[in-house]
């Protein structure tokens, strides 16, 4: 009688058909998705500064006009504080010092066809002559090459030669860009002597004469 009661408890424990068993004691059901999905960011990033603007640089030098003090280009090295020469097999010395244009000194900036300030101190040793010779220190602009005037003309002792500072003014050339300064020697009866304009040698004095440096702008 006790075996048919184990039988029976037996038969009433089988699995309903169709359900599915799990050894974890888990529903079988899927798992639900995340209930937080990440919201869009509050704050979204503003774009990169824009680069600051390019400073106006018309001359191209990389200098900015507001700071410019040479508008003609890359800056030149400055002339030399001084220079000297000789000339008749060393019988004549030159110096030039102590030149300033536009009361600015060695370099300047002015307008085209403008006269500006210009000092200079001379210096002529000369015992070329028997007694003394009628010189001439003569300036002009490279370009355009030619002579502009003469800043000494006069006889200088052939015994105590001439030391002494011109004060005047030049004229600016007509063209802008930039320009030399340039000295040289003359040695005619008279800076304009005959109708003379131009370069008592005939041509434009080298680079090594140079005194001042302009920029026509």
């Amino acid at each position: 009688m006790r075996g048919l009661v184990v039988v029976a408890l037996m038969a009433g424990c089988g699995f309903e058909h169709g359900v599915a068993s799990s050894s974890t004691g888990d529903s079988g059901a899927d798992d639900a998705p995340p209930n937080l999905i990440d919201a869009p960011r509050g704050v979204i990033d503003a774009p990169p500064d824009s680069p600051p603007a390019a400073c106006p640089d018309d001359d191209g030098d990389g200098v900015c006009n507001s700071v410019d003090d040479w508008p003609c280009g890359a800056k030149p090295a400055s002339a030399p504080a001084s220079v000297a020469w000789t000339a008749n097999s060393g019988a004549t010395a030159i110096s030039i010092t102590l030149t300033s244009i536009n009361n600015t000194g060695l370099y300047a900036v002015a307008p085209a066809a403008t006269n500006i300030a210009l000092t200079m101190h001379i210096s002529i040793a000369d015992t070329a002559c028997p007694s003394g010779c009628i010189d001439q220190i003569e300036v002009g602009w490279v370009p355009p090459g030619t002579r502009s005037a003469c800043v000494f003309d006069n006889t200088v002792s052939k015994q105590s030669g001439y030391t002494g500072t011109y004060t005047g003014t030049i004229k600016t050339p007509s063209a802008a860009g930039a320009h030399d300064l340039r000295v040289a020697l003359g040695q005619n009866y008279s800076c304009t002597y005959n109708g003379a304009t131009n370069w008592w040698d005939g041509a434009a004095p080298a680079d090594n004469h140079t005194i001042a440096k302009l920029c026509v702008h």
